[in-house]
């Protein structure tokens, strides 16, 4: 025993006392999933504490939801152009927002980094 604490085993004491505030990494998944369907990327980031990725992804992914409706529902439009020209035009336009869309699913239920307050660099 070490300074009054028996170890508890090959985990740390916080495997078995997770913190009180700690999120649910699979509600970060669900709001990530489905909010990001919806033109609302960034939810799940929000809910695990990562603002500023959050807040980014709410941005650029609006963005990117908003071009990709707008090129698809262009489709039904009467164009000079070919069906099979303005279906490619709007696959290639969208494939950007579901990249996106899948890699913030699964990095929403990571856990936020925390930096160290106590360290300074020498």
């Amino acid at each position: 025993m070490n300074g009054g604490q028996a170890r508890m085993g090959p985990f740390p004491p916080s495997q078995y006392y997770p913190e009180e505030n700690a999120k649910d990494p699979r509600k970060a998944l669900v709001f990530a999933a489905v909010m990001g369907f919806l033109g609302f990327m960034g939810i799940g980031h929000l809910y695990m504490g990562k603002i500023l990725k959050g807040i980014v992804l709410l941005i650029v992914g609006g963005f990117f939801a908003m071009f990709s409706l707008v090129m698809i529902l262009d489709i039904f439009e009467p164009s000079e152009y070919s069906i099979t020209a303005q279906v490619l035009t709007a696959a290639l336009f969208t494939a950007p927002y579901l990249l996106l869309q899948i890699w913030q699913i699964f990095d929403a239920p990571k856990p936020k980094k925390v930096r160290s307050q106590g360290m300074s660099k020498r």
